[in-house]
């Protein structure tokens, strides 16, 4: 047995060991990899220790959890000694199978404690000062140099760091991390996120030196930004700045705070903290919007300004700061990251004499610029570059893609060269949505002809683990999942964005709706259980949750909207569906009652009458009426909110919220329900199904009404005519009811409006609008993705956490072939269909974990008979007669095979 298991994938709240960690109880995670079949947990042991070497010992002073019963091997809350700050946990697993007989331990990982305590944190917020009249649009940089104690060795170093709104640190000449836009934004009306950095191989014995560049960010985005620019208007999204007074603190002057702690071999520590020993003075960058773009004028770089020995006797001294007024909370979630580079495909000289340079595909990231032999007389020349996803008439770079009105401003990148030999540079705290950059050159730089080798696009996003796959035979139906893991990826930042350019808030609708859209190829339960925290933030005194978290902006005629203040019921449900995580639901269910309660508040004879603000967002057929898809919302909240009461234990609240529930649902199908038609609401498209998919049709009424949903399909030819709240629920719908046919007809249509006519028209994300108007790179019409892996290729949860699941493909006549796979919390979920028409075949390759068990369809294809590797097997069929059916299968890859009957 000790060699048949092995215990990978150790993970402390669904993190690879991290650093800075703040929760008190952690989620402990790891995966069990077995070659052979029908393998399941019975038990399992996890030891915690202070040491690696008590931990090598086997002995688990901080924690040993006995042996367990259960088969759960994720999500397993630490029950051990209370953590002090800073204090680092090693932690190691083994576990027994049915026989009795145990795997050898696993590797050992940790994770680290934070600073737990406010009195932890000795220096203070430091920056230019509350009244600094400077111009704010600059990066400040600021420098401390340091002596660590040279007969000592160090054993470890940290430096736990936060800054308003970006930072970026160095130590010693060299950037601490390739992480971007750190901390991450919050509403730091309540929460300030810190980050932990290990720094122990960046120190030196003697003389050090850290920097520190601050960034504006969401954070610094007030209009001064926007007006001090230079020749022209610099785009800035102010037009949703609230105005009063509880928005302070919500933007403010940049600050930072940081502490450098360093360890030594006989256990003394030094600490360097933010005070007003420290200097600053402007950066290079000239201009920093979170918006606008960047600006670099090279001939002003301090060379070594993060070095030690470097005199800054000119620079002006820091000034304590106002501290934030929210709480500084280690950020428990992955950091945004450079996740692929590529070469520019072209660059061609346009007419006005610019350059235009297409990066091949959009995205969102930053251009690098690669510049050799600068000469002394190119010193000063300046290049302009302007991001745009679409071109003009004129084939040059549409100066207001993606930001709609040109009044507004535009998006632009500036380097002015230094003329010192080689030279590279990329934004630091600005980044944009675009595949095309037109190129403006000064006069200095005429002679410079530029080529594909000197511009790089780097995409960045959150660095969410990738866990999924999916592939067809069909090009057409891979582009469409292309481009919609492109737009996700391009909005996976420090929130999920709507876009990468004219908004980039956290619009908050896209997480519940596209919930299973990412986690079908992302790990996302780090990432999401922050943005709940931050709908927990922005959410209103008197219980109303808005559109937007953090509120940064706020658009005031569309932020009342359950769909999107939904979001804080709706998405912790979908973390607790998909990765079994409660601890979520724990700690919103406060403010998920307190939303119920406001949104009663705002009823009329239980319906939502004249509250919604938003609807059917994005809708081909508008007659959907707003409050039918609100009050639809609604029910979903509430039914949603008993169920959370249950597994919680609430029993009685749990009642009371189905009462409620019931309630609505009756007062819905008295208003929206014609009896003698079957319609619902307005008869669109829309109507139908977010009736159907809230459940709220009655049991009588479902046949009838999923009827007319079709039909309202079929006079359209199969194109939809939804926005995005009803698009997912129909597409769900349509495959929940086995009507996969038609949700294949619609995916695969070609004509407008279509994911295969945005593919016809050369997109390569996904656009905002089915006219391919404005954003050329939304993610908010994703959900064909979530249906191609749960319906075409079949995976699909069927309990918390993919406890169980099935896997049950549909095979449209014109397929050949699908393959997916899907890293749960158990491990590789995989299923693979061939239909091989040659030799009259089709099989059906499936690999399930270890852990759960599965249900398994294999379409029956008119066969007599179900192959198990070869050997003919008895199996049932399902109440349609389409598939076999295969219970209990348990760990392992397995090849089903049946005949293919004409």
């Amino acid at each position: 047995m000790n060699q048949a298991w092995h215990l990978t994938n150790l993970r402390t709240n669904a993190m690879v060991n991290p650093l800075g960690v703040e929760t008190a109880a952690p989620l402990l995670s790891y995966i069990i990899e077995a070659s052979a079949r029908n393998q399941r947990q019975h038990f399992y042991q996890i030891l915690a220790a202070s040491s690696i070497s008590s931990l090598k010992n086997h002995i688990g002073d901080m924690w040993d959890s006995g042996k367990v019963a259960g088969r759960a091997t994720s999500n397993i809350l630490y029950q051990g000694q209370v953590l002090t700050s800073r204090q680092r946990v090693y932690w190691k697993v083994r576990a027994w199978n049915e026989l009795d007989q145990v795997s050898d331990w696993s590797e050992p990982c940790y994770w680290e404690a934070g600073l737990l305590h406010k009195t932890d944190w000795t220096g203070a917020w430091i920056g230019q000062g509350e009244s600094w009249e400077g111009n704010r649009s600059v990066v400040p940089m600021f420098a401390k140099e340091f002596v660590t104690a040279d007969d000592k060795k160090i054993t470890e170093a940290r430096l736990y760091i936060s800054g308003l709104g970006l930072f970026e640190a160095h130590l010693n000449g060299r950037k601490v991390s390739e992480n971007y836009y750190e901390p991450g934004e919050s509403d730091c009306r309540d929460t300030v996120y810190y980050v932990t950095y290990d720094v122990t191989e960046q120190l030196q014995r003697g003389h050090n030196a850290i920097g520190i560049l601050l960034g504006n960010g969401m954070y610094g985005n007030y209009e001064e930004v926007s007006t001090l620019t230079g020749d022209r208007l610099r785009y800035s999204k102010t037009d949703g700045l609230a105005k009063s007074t509880s928005w302070q603190g919500l933007y403010g002057r940049l600050k930072t705070i940081a502490q450098v702690e360093v360890t030594y071999e006989d256990g003394t520590v030094d600490t360097i903290v933010t005070d007003e020993s420290w200097v600053f003075t402007e950066s290079p960058t000239t201009f920093s919007g979170w918006f606008g773009g960047e600006d670099y004028d090279a001939t002003k770089e301090v060379t070594g300004w993060h070095c030690a020995g470097t005199s800054r006797d000119n620079w002006d001294q820091a000034q304590i700061m106002e501290p934030p007024m929210g709480k500084l909370t280690a950020r428990e979630c992955p950091p945004i990251t450079i996740v692929e580079s590529f070469q520019a495909a072209s660059v061609t000289k346009l007419a006005s004499g610019n350059y235009l340079v297409d990066m091949g595909r959009n995205g969102a990231g930053i251009p690098e610029i690669i510049l050799t032999h600068t000469t002394p007389e190119m010193a000063g020349g300046k290049m302009t570059l302007y991001p745009a996803e679409v071109l003009t008439s004129e084939g040059g770079a549409d100066p207001h893609s993606g930001i709609q009105y040109i009044e507004w401003g535009i998006v632009y990148n500036s380097y002015i060269v230094g003329g010192k030999g080689e030279e590279r540079w990329k934004p630091t705290f600005a980044y944009q949505g675009y595949r095309y950059i037109e190129v403006e050159l000064s006069p200095e730089l005429a002679d410079w002809v530029p080529d594909v080798t000197q511009f790089i696009s780097h995409l960045l996003r959150t660095d969410n683990d990738i866990v999924g796959t999916f592939r067809t035979s069909s090009e057409e139906i891979n582009t469409i999942d292309t481009i919609i893991t492109r737009a996700i990826e391009s909005n996976m930042y420090s929130v999920l964005t709507d876009c990468p350019h004219m908004e980039k808030l956290g619009w908050a609708e896209v997480s519940q709706f596209m919930f299973n859209s990412i986690a079908s190829t992302f790990d996302i339960q780090a990432w999401m259980k922050k943005f709940t925290k931050d709908m927990m933030d922005s959410q209103e005194e008197s219980g109303e949750s808005v559109a937007i978290a953090p509120e940064y902006q706020r658009i005031t005629f569309l932020y009342k909207d359950p769909n999107w203040g939904g979001a804080l019921v709706l998405t912790p449900w979908q973390i607790y569906q998909v990765y079994g995580d409660s601890t979520i639901l724990k700690n919103a269910y406060p403010n998920m009652k307190a939303y119920i309660a406001y949104l009663k508040s705002q009823t009329t004879d239980n319906l939502l009458i004249g509250y919604a603000q938003i609807g059917e967002w994005g809708a081909y057929d508008t007659s959907t009426p707003t409050d039918f898809v609100a009050t639809c919302a609604y029910y979903r909240i509430v039914h949603t909110v008993a169920q959370i009461a249950d597994v919680l234990g609430h029993a009685d609240e749990a009642t009371s919220y189905l009462d409620l529930a019931a309630a609505i649902k009756a007062a819905f199908n008295l208003a929206y329900y014609d009896a003698a038609t079957g319609i619902y609401g307005s008869g669109s498209q829309a109507s139908y199904a977010c009736a159907l998919f809230s459940e709220l049709v009655e049991e009588t009424h479902i046949p009838g009404t999923l009827e007319l949903l079709v039909k309202a399909i079929e006079v359209t030819d199969y194109h939809l005519s939804t926005g995005e709240v009803a698009l997912k629920q129909m597409l769900s719908v349509l495959a929940n009811y086995g009507r996969n046919d038609v949700v294949y007809r619609m995916v695969t249509n070609k004509t407008q409006p279509s994911y295969l006519y945005f593919v016809s028209q050369g997109a390569t994300t996904l656009p905002e609008y089915w006219d391919m108007a404005r954003s050329q790179n939304h993610c908010m019409m994703g959900h064909a993705k979530e249906w191609l892996t749960r319906s075409l290729a079949g995976i699909s949860p069927t309990s918390p956490g993919y406890d169980s699941f099935e896997i049950k493909p549909y095979l449209p006549d014109d397929l050949a072939e699908t393959e997916a796979t899907m890293k749960c919390n158990y491990g590789m979920i995989a299923a693979h269909w061939i239909r091989d028409i040659t030799n009259k075949q089709l099989t059906l390759k499936v690999t399930i974990p270890v852990g759960p068990e599965a249900k398994v369809y294999v379409p029956r294809c008119g066969g007599a008979n179900l192959r198990m590797d070869g050997q003919e097997i008895a199996a049932a069929q399902d109440d349609s007669g389409s598939y076999y059916v295969v219970d209990h299968v348990g760990s392992g890859t397995y090849v089903f095979s049946t005949d293919i009957v004409a």
